[in-house]
């Protein structure tokens, strides 16, 4: 067995991890966006689970950000890491721990709201926020304080030059123990969830419902699963050919703000929201075209004394839309 190495491969820094991280990363920001806009477009989206929602789009957006920071340029950081290494480092780390704890606080409220059954919730929003991001924010501080933000391979976050020990220390506390912390939380919960459903009435709940609650703690095995693995590895060897866990860790950590944009920002409320506005807008596109076509036959005919009638019409097709989409 290899001796402990604590340290970081130095050939890692695979040229198609830039463009492979480019692509993942604008998934997962463009989704991020997009629960975002559902939240500030759409005044039906305006309740407490979503606001929930939108946190962990924040929180991967912020993460998404980060990588983007320094993407590409990581090699220019490896002696002395410069003020957009550390912002990087800064921002994943923050970003990614939220996005994290967000998922932990919906299983939490979602399992007192339906198991314990406890109402007004809703009221402990600013425990709730001091909790996800508040606690984040701090552990993105330490590595910042003890200089401890720098090269990680192919990107910045908490290096292993400084102190090899004290930077797999902080890998652990900060994020990965945290990280499967939560993951374990959130799969007992969703199993407490689904197992109180299916005896308040056994097969009245759709499948889709149960499968879509077995899918949240997965989105955070699926994407941080191989990272976890690259980490551990290294701790004992980093001179092991891990070239398909550095791409698979890459290209899944930087897809989780997309799958939770597909998991939590596009649940079926949402779907049947979107459904309805296209089909809201498809009518009164389908609805001026018409009147479109009878008021260039009216023009024929009646000349000028159309024009009130168009008005008249056009109003009242506007009216009927407004009722429709509300």
């Amino acid at each position: 067995m290899s001796s402990l190495s604590f340290c970081d491969p130095v050939d890692n820094k695979e040229p198609y991890l830039y463009p492979l991280g480019l692509t993942t990363g604008t998934l997962s920001l463009l989704g991020s966006f997009l629960v975002i806009f559902i939240y500030l477009r759409f005044s039906e989206a305006r309740n407490y689970t979503y606001l929930l929602i939108l946190q962990v789009a924040i929180a991967d957006a912020v993460n998404t950000i980060g990588n983007f920071v320094n993407l590409g340029s990581i090699e220019d950081t490896i002696s002395t890491p410069d003020k957009k290494c550390i912002l990087q480092g800064f921002l994943s780390q923050f970003g990614s721990l939220s996005s994290i704890l967000w998922t932990m606080v919906i299983s939490h409220i979602l399992y007192a709201t339906l198991v314990l059954r406890k109402a007004n919730v809703s009221r402990r929003i600013g425990r709730v926020l001091l909790f996800g991001y508040g606690v984040p924010l701090l552990a993105a501080f330490i590595p910042y304080w003890t200089g401890d933000y720098g090269s990680a391979g192919h990107w910045c976050w908490i290096t292993l030059e400084n102190s090899s020990v004290r930077g797999n220390i902080l890998r652990f506390i900060l994020f990965y123990i945290p990280l499967w912390g939560v993951i374990v939380y959130n799969c007992y919960l969703y199993y407490k969830i689904i197992q109180y459903l299916n005896q308040l009435i056994p097969g009245a709940f759709d499948d889709s419902l149960v499968a879509r609650l077995r899918f949240y703690p997965l989105i955070l095995v699926v994407c941080y699963l191989w990272s976890t693995i690259y980490q551990v590895l290294l701790f004992y060897d980093c001179t092991a050919n891990l070239a398909f866990l550095n791409i698979t860790s890459v290209a899944f950590r930087n897809l989780v703000g997309f799958f939770n944009a597909l998991a939590y920002g596009f649940n079926e409320n949402i779907q049947n929201l979107l459904s309805k506005k296209v089909r809201g807008f498809c009518n009164w596109i389908s609805g001026r075209s018409e009147v479109s076509k009878e008021n260039a036959v009216f023009s024929v005919e009646l000349g000028s004394t159309t024009l009130g009638s168009r008005k008249s019409f056009s109003g009242d097709l506007d009216s009927s839309f407004t009722s429709e989409i509300e």
